[in-house]
């Protein structure tokens, strides 16, 4: 009769981190997926800020980081007309095939006008732009029914709770949603990976490796928050 095999032991929390500081390539290679992050989001200032500081080589093109960037600031501080301008220059043809980038725009025009209380002038603005989305229809619908809403309660707008669904976009947040939509929309424009890629890829690594271990009954350090990049031993 065969000794059964002794348990192999589990490392700890601690030690666990400690064996992954001491991996030299990991920092390197989360570095580079930091930086590449950065320059497919358009931080410029970000990027060449962590180039610099960590001396990570970006291993994605930088060629139109500053293109992008600024079209991101100018959606940023709410210029949607002179985004469409700088987005029809640097990707002439963009607006035709994506409908979406381009009612995300004018809706942000709207809003902006509606924030300067240019009620006749949202008015028109809205009675006159071509508001076509093929296929997000109901979409569509359902933002442009929330902007004019916006219009009608634009008195009341800031005594409202701020989570209301009307209100939220007057909030910093929805012109950076905006800024995302437009830059995603570019590189793909660009053939370009977008920013989330591979992180996305390697959560759903990450969360696979670790369902896989469980189902083999193998005792782990397993990451249980990853926004905090916290561990529990399983």
């Amino acid at each position: 009769m065969n000794p059964t095999k002794p348990k192999p032991e589990t490392p700890s929390v601690e030690e666990w981190n400690k064996r992954l500081q001491g991996y030299p390539p990991m920092k390197e290679s989360l570095n580079q997926l930091i930086v590449n992050y950065f320059i497919g989001a358009g931080f410029k200032e970000a990027a060449d800020k962590f180039i610099q500081e960590s001396n990570t080589t970006p291993t994605v093109n930088e060629c139109s980081i500053d293109f992008r960037s600024r079209i991101i600031e100018t959606i940023r501080q709410g210029n949607a007309l002179e985004a469409m301008d700088l987005v029809d220059s640097f990707a002439p043809g963009l607006a035709e095939s994506d409908r979406w980038m381009v009612f995300r725009l004018q809706q942000l025009q709207l809003i902006e006008l509606i924030r300067a209380g240019s009620v006749e002038d949202a008015l028109h603005y809205a009675q006159t732009v071509r508001w076509e989305c093929p296929g997000r229809t109901q979409q569509v619908a359902s933002e442009i029914e929330r902007t004019m809403t916006l219009l009608l309660t634009l008195p009341q707008t800031r005594g409202t709770d701020p989570s209301s669904s009307f209100s939220t976009l007057l909030e910093q947040q929805h012109r950076d949603q905006v800024a995302r939509t437009v830059n995603e929309a570019l590189l793909l424009w660009d053939n370009r990976e977008l920013p989330s890629a591979r992180m996305e890829h390697l959560f759903k690594l990450i969360l696979w490796a670790q369902a896989e271990l469980e189902r083999k009954m193998v005792q782990f350090s397993k990451l249980k928050n990853m926004a905090e990049a916290t561990f529990e031993v399983e």
